[in-house]
């Protein structure tokens, strides 16, 4: 490139002070209309918006969605405004109720009703079962029933007593006649010749031969007596079959015109009617349950401890008064919260449940809609992604407890499975870059399951339309939260915020939570002050105050540089020593700090030493920058000759890792001043990459670099000559605060940019950078290369007397030598 006097190139590369702010005005939000009625929607996240509405209505198993941005862009608000508004639109999704199973009481069944019916149903079923009681206590009561039921009675008495006869007449034919013993059997007794039975005493008097034939006829009538028995008892179960079946008969008449209009309003709900039927089976099967009379022995019959409760319908998910679709927003996403739980209660020291202690999950709750979770909420939460996942690969969800131990004195629980329940229903997941790009790259089944992925922006172009929402999201928050009037100052001033945290003077932040956060704040410095409307000094002042806040650390750092115990100097010149610039991020604050970065020159071959590498306290980007800028010196001076050089470079009093490229081209300077021998103005401070072309590339946090090592200036005194280089392609990312501006224009403070490093050290040495080839020039290269060669002859003659040496007797490796 043509040589350039040092002057003409500083005055050439200077930043006018306009170029370091992008200035709002009242005036550009004056006529700014009131923000129309309605949701106001999103701006500057096109992108996002057309893949959220494009995955909320493909309603497909497998196409669920990620939104993918950073905090506090509004993605939460956004997708659960949207989901709603679309749900709306939608059906509303079936109730889902458990009801019991007569077969298996451990696996009550769910089934599903009509929108919005489970609790008509669980009435329904309520008053079937009290109606059926009613009536069929009616029926048992009945004169009728009373007369059939005796006559069936009586049929079976004689019947019996025709066999009782039977049996009788035989024994008596046999000498003996018949007594029922209390334990149900038949005990013989032996009969005197006049018929009377014989007293124990008076028959053991008889002669042996007498009784032996007693004993004989005894043994005659074993086998009648038996079968005596076998019919009478049969005789009896077929008297108990048959009284059962009449009052089942009996029970079923009298109620099953109940079902009449049930089977009518459940036509639609075919499992809703098959209960009430079911319902009403069970009650004839155990009528004794409901009878309410005293039995012919005079004891009351058993009655069922819980027999509303053994038919109770219990809704598990209820849509009443819901209008379209659900959506759900899980903030605690725990296993129990998403996928139900079932409780257990304490009776005498053992675990019970039953269905009514069930409960649903928000993918129960959700099914049929919408279900939000943030990911890094529910990646923190054991099983409760692997579930989710299983759940919506196999369509279906299952309530029961995670496995987890049971307290002391307590029995194992017996087992409780209610009935899977379809699941069909959109999840939706926000979250960060980050653990968007972990799931993809290491799980399969993520990439198969969500599909679309909403991306939003981190910032959106500072446009008329985009400012005039700006104005609107804020005017909305005024209303909702009761603020003082919004002036357009305040917007304006808000603006500039915006472009700050954009780090762009043509785009503008959307984390709107941030922009509203500050106008909150605003409006208390406001309302302390007695103003009556929020205005720029109050926006500007809770700015500042909250800066303030968070200054702790950058306020010890420039206290520790002003004393000299962090050796930064910013003033005179310095061979091999420049001031390099990085950002300190303290999670609420991020400010920069400037760092001596040294370089030390001499003969040799080893090349230019990182010695944060050698330390381990290089990252592998700064590494990569230090190997850049040792490819671009290699391309410079040994094009026609080795580099003969042996070089260190060192980031002074770092007791951190460093990491990043941005300070590359300040090692390159020192690096240059060192073997130049060119003195470094310390008053400028330097950032930037350099790629092997020695162009200067753009980096980040240039505002908060430019505004920490004005601060160690101001803090040691401003000479009028100190300021900073920074990469020209970082221009339009400035958004420098006031009191940088207006001492760049008072003339105490400069920013120039730079498009190669040769300008660079230039603006830092006051030398030309001049060109390698004429190694006679009064300039950086010139002096670099002069140098280059003279290391290299001092080791050309270094070489050429060991060779001497060797040859002279070969004892180089005798101590004497």
């Amino acid at each position: 490139m043509a040589e350039v006097e040092p002057a003409v190139l500083a005055a050439r590369l200077k930043l006018p002070a306009a170029a370091l702010r992008r200035r709002y005005r009242a005036e550009d939000f004056a006529d700014v209309p009131d923000a129309p009625d309605g949701d106001l929607g999103i701006v500057g996240q096109d992108r996002a918006v057309r893949a959220i509405r494009f995955g909320l209505r493909m309603r497909r198993p497998d196409y669920h969605l990620f939104l993918v941005g950073p905090t506090g862009t509004g993605k939460t608000s956004y997708i659960t405004a949207e989901a709603r508004a679309w749900a709306r639109t939608e059906p509303v999704p079936s109730d889902w109720c458990f009801i019991a199973n007569f077969d298996r009481p451990d696996r009550p069944r769910t089934i599903p009703v009509g929108a919005g019916r489970g609790r008509q149903f669980q009435r329904d079923v309520d008053t079937l079962v009290a109606h059926a009681r009613e009536l069929i206590r009616q029926a048992f009561d009945s004169d009728a029933y009373t007369h059939h039921r005796q006559e069936l009675i009586h049929r079976y008495e004689d019947q019996q007593q025709a066999l009782w006869g039977e049996a009788l007449q035989k024994a008596l034919g046999l000498g003996f006649t018949l007594k029922e013993a209390p334990t149900g059997g038949l005990v013989t007794i032996p009969l005197r010749p006049d018929g009377q039975p014989y007293r124990p005493q008076e028959f053991s008097e008889l002669p042996d031969a007498v009784r032996q034939a007693f004993a004989e006829r005894q043994r005659q009538l074993e086998e009648p007596l038996a079968a005596y028995t076998r019919r009478v008892r049969a005789l009896g179960r077929e008297a108990a079959d048959e009284l059962a079946r009449f009052d089942q008969e009996v029970a079923r008449h009298a109620t099953e015109h109940l079902l009449d209009p049930l089977r009518e309003a459940y036509a639609a709900e075919p499992e809703a009617s098959r209960y009430f039927a079911a319902v009403l089976e069970d009650l004839c099967r155990h009528v004794d349950w409901v009878r309410g009379e005293d039995g012919a022995d005079g004891l009351p019959r058993p009655v069922h401890p819980d027999l509303a409760e053994r038919y109770r319908v219990h809704v598990l998910v209820d849509h009443y008064g819901q209008e379209g679709a659900p959506v759900v927003v899980e903030t605690n996403p725990t296993y129990a919260n998403l996928f139900g739980r079932i409780e257990y209660q304490s009776v005498n020291g053992t675990l019970i449940t039953s269905p009514r202690l069930v409960k649903a999950g928000s993918i129960h709750l959700a099914n049929g809609g919408y279900l939000i979770l943030q990911a890094r909420d529910l990646l923190n939460e054991p099983l409760a992604y692997l579930t989710l996942k299983r759940t919506l690969k196999q369509g279906w969800v299952r309530i029961e407890n995670v496995p987890e131990p049971v307290g002391l004195g307590m029995y194992v629980p017996v087992t409780f499975q209610p009935d899977p329940i379809p699941v069909n229903l959109t999840v939706i997941l926000i979250g960060t870059p980050e653990i968007f790009h972990m799931l993809y790259a290491l799980d399969e089944d993520f990439r198969r399951i969500f599909k679309v992925k909403a991306e939003f922006e981190a910032d959106m172009p500072a446009t008329s339309e985009n400012l005039a929402h700006l104005a609107h999201v804020v005017q909305r928050a005024a209303e909702r939260e009761h603020w003082l009037p919004i002036r357009p100052g305040a917007l304006a001033r808000l603006a500039e915020y915006a472009a700050w945290l954009a780090e762009d003077q043509e785009r503008l932040t959307t984390r709107i939570g941030e922009l509203l956060s500050v106008l909150a704040e605003a409006d208390a410095w406001a309302r302390m002050e007695s103003h009556a409307a929020v205005d720029y000094p109050d926006v500007d002042r809770a700015i500042a105050e909250r800066r303030y806040r968070a200054s702790g650390p950058e306020d010890r750092l420039t206290r520790l540089m002003a004393e000299g115990t962090l050796m930064v100097d910013t003033r005179g010149s310095v061979v091999g020593q420049v001031n390099g610039l990085a950002v300190l991020n303290f999670g609420d604050m991020a400010f920069g700090k400037p760092s001596r970065i040294t370089a030390r020159t001499y003969a040799g071959a080893l090349g230019i030493t990182n010695i944060e590498r050698q330390t381990r306290q290089s990252g592998t980007l700064h590494t990569k920058g230090v190997l850049t800028l040792a490819a671009y010196f290699a391309s410079r001076f040994a094009q026609d000759q080795p580099l003969t050089l042996g070089a260190s470079i060192a980031f002074e009093q770092l007791y951190e890792e460093i990491d990043g490229d941005s300070a590359s081209s300040a090692e390159l300077y020192a690096l240059l001043s060192a073997l130049a021998d060119a003195p470094i103005d310390q008053g400028i401070a330097v950032t930037g990459s350099v790629n092997q072309k020695g162009e200067v590339q753009p980096i980040g946090g240039v505002n908060q670099k430019i505004e920490g090592f004005f601060a160690t200036c101001k803090a040691q005194g401003l000479t009028g000559r100190q300021g900073v280089i920074i990469p020209r392609r970082n221009v339009r990312q400035l958004m420098l605060s006031d009191e940088v501006v207006q001492a760049v224009e008072a003339g105490q403070f400069h920013i120039w940019a730079v498009d190669h490093v040769e300008e660079g050290i230039s603006l830092l040495t006051g030398l030309p950078a001049g060109d390698p080839a004429d190694a006679e020039a009064d300039t950086v290269m010139g002096r670099a290369m002069r140098r280059l060669r003279h290391y290299s002859e001092v080791l050309r003659r270094q070489g050429s007397h060991a060779n001497s040496r060797t040859e002279d007797g070969g004892r180089q490796d005798d101590p004497s030598t």
